[in-house]
């Protein structure tokens, strides 16, 4: 009996054991496939949930572009205009400008990009933030890196991240209009040096970061070159042998630590079309001394919109030049400048990505390359 019950026994433990397992593999099983739901369905929140964000951005970004694109029209034609002064002749003695394109030419590009822009929808230009919007990884990229272009046209920035010794940005909150400073308010003086108004005004050109000056003649020079001019009035001739680069648009303009965006032509990240950046950006410390590059009159000197605190001078040639994004302004409207002359002090005022100096080139409404100039 012992012999039958005993077999039977380990058989029944055997077959009970084997049903708890079995039992416990399904729990097991459904466990996993519940958390393989959870997983899944969590993913798919965070995809509509960047998915969403994506879309909000790019929305944001085509309001965005769209009123910075009249702005930028309107600074190409401010740039552009004579400001209703007569244009002197060049003396013979002034080469012919390296012109790169025309106002009207840039105006164009610009609407364009926005034409193609409107008729764009978000899924369109998804590719070009990720390789596709096929996994919660791709649309995440795109999300970011589409919030990180509208925080760039806001003046918005994360906190500067630095890796083996190289560093993002900072971007800086935009000075209001309130805190624009003019010369006859406050003004910058070097702690190293402090002088008076009449000082200043006889000092010669700083050195520019590349060991390069211009210096400013001294007063009796001055007198002499008035003195010239008086008898060139009373003669009636023109005098061919101005210095071409007192009149002329010519060396540069602050001292830099970089040229962080050159001039020149490139492709849209969102349209794929061509755009120009119609300056230099000078890349300098907050406070850096900023100088006219010619002589001329100061016809404005004003805070502008994404420009910030900007400078236009009129070199009476049909030459212009424009100075951007400027922490203080140091001159004044219809100001007639010298060559050398102090203007203001570089920021990060306006639609800005770090402190640094906008500077632009015009030859009637044709564009120059500014570094050409150095």
């Amino acid at each position: 009996m012992k012999r039958v019950v005993l077999p039977l026994l380990v058989l029944f433990i055997f077959s009970l054991n084997s049903l708890v397992a079995q039992n416990d593999y399904e729990k097991f099983k459904k466990e996993m496939e519940n958390q393989k739901s959870e997983f899944i369905k969590d993913r798919e929140a965070a995809f509509k949930e960047f998915k969403s964000r994506y879309e909000e951005a790019f929305n944001e970004y085509k309001k965005l572009y769209e009123a910075q694109a009249k702005e930028d029209i309107g600074f190409i034609e401010l740039m552009a205009s004579d400001d209703g002064r007569p244009i002197q002749k060049l003396p013979s003695n002034v080469s012919a400008p390296n012109i790169v394109s025309t106002a009207s030419a840039q105006k164009k590009i610009i609407q364009e990009n926005v034409k193609r822009l409107s008729t764009l929808k978000p899924e369109d230009v998804l590719s070009n933030f990720s390789d596709g919007a096929d996994s919660l990884e791709n649309m995440q990229n795109a999300a970011i890196v589409m919030e990180t272009i509208v925080s760039a046209m806001k003046g918005e920035a994360p906190e500067a991240v630095c890796k083996d010794g190289i560093c993002e940005v900072v971007l800086e909150t935009p000075v209001e209009r309130k805190d624009e400073v003019r010369l006859e308010q406050a003004q910058y003086v070097p702690e190293d040096k402090v002088v008076t108004k009449e000082e200043q005004t006889e000092q010669p050109m700083k050195q520019s970061a590349e060991g390069e000056s211009s210096v400013k003649d001294e007063k009796p020079a001055k007198k002499d070159a008035v003195k010239k001019d008086s008898d060139k009035k009373d003669s009636g001739k023109k005098d061919e042998n101005i210095k071409p680069v007192s009149i002329v648009p010519s060396g540069k303009p602050t001292s830099y630590k970089r040229i962080s965006s050159p001039f020149g032509t490139r492709v849209h990240p969102i349209t794929k079309r061509t755009h120009t950046h119609k300056g230099v950006d000078l890349a300098a410390a907050a406070m850096t001394p900023i100088y006219a590059t010619a002589d001329g009159v100061v016809t404005i000197a004003r805070y502008y919109g994404g420009y910030g605190n900007f400078v236009k001078i009129n070199h009476d040639n049909g030459y212009k030049s424009g100075y951007a994004h400027m922490k203080q302004i140091a001159v004044t409207q219809n100001k007639a400048v010298k060559k050398g002359d102090l203007i203001g002090y570089v920021g990060s005022t306006g639609r800005s990505t770090g402190n640094h100096l906008h500077y632009e080139v015009y030859f009637k409404d044709n564009l120059i390359d500014p570094v050409t100039t150095f």
